[in-house]
């Protein structure tokens, strides 16, 4: 799937619109795989991304043509996305205590760039004896998460493997929200020290 290059942000006039609205989106997003959306329900807002600068005003057009959804959108801007220049490290400690219970879980993780246009790629260098296999694939589910537009991830991050090279596991206290919770902050902490280039889309190129 080739990955979208602008977005605009598309708000409900009114708080009763939101369901509407996003029933509308999903439905154009249903019948066009090149544009994808992200929703914030807190804010009220849609993040409606696609491929060209024609294709998102039509989208706002059919949006009060066909569903009758009233709604604001903003001025398209290019959709950046980043790319590591260099390997790095990162570590996640998640330690909590909840109604008695205890959530540990303890990540370490390395970042490599790839080459472009090819993806993320999730690898483990340690044995299930140190965390389970269960609980690394929730690990490579949250560190891909956190890559591609994590709460605090502003442009996603292209094509990067993601090694699992440490951590622990407690039987009586690890679990699956711990460990997600570990690998998202192993990423923020190597994120923190990683080199990033900020990767501008080429539309069109004439030689």
């Amino acid at each position: 799937m080739t990955e979208p290059l602008l977005s605009i942000v598309v708000e409900p006039a009114t708080s009763t619109d939101w369901e509407r609205l996003h029933e509308a989106l999903r439905q154009l997003i249903g019948e066009d795989p090149t544009l994808q959306y992200q929703s914030d329900h807190a804010t009220q807002r849609f993040i409606v991304q696609g491929l060209g600068e024609l294709q998102l005003p039509i989208v706002a057009a059919r949006l009060k043509s066909e569903f009758d959804v009233r709604a604001h959108t903003g001025v398209p801007r290019v959709v950046y996305r980043k790319a590591l220049a260099a390997a790095v490290e990162g570590e996640g400690i998640y330690l909590r205590r909840t109604r008695g219970r205890g959530h540990h879980a303890h990540v370490c993780i390395r970042l490599v760039p790839r080459r472009p246009q090819t993806g993320f790629r999730f690898d483990t260098q340690i044995s299930s004896a140190i965390i389970p296999d269960q609980l690394q694939s929730t690990i490579a589910d949250s560190i891909r998460h956190e890559l591609t537009g994590g709460a605090r991830n502003e442009h996603g991050l292209l094509d990067v493997c993601a090694e699992l090279v440490g951590g622990s596991y407690d039987p009586a206290d690890s679990s699956d929200l711990a460990y997600k919770m570990a690998a998202a902050l192993a990423v923020r902490d190597a994120l923190q020290k990683a080199t990033i280039e900020l990767l501008e889309p080429i539309i069109s190129v004439e030689v």
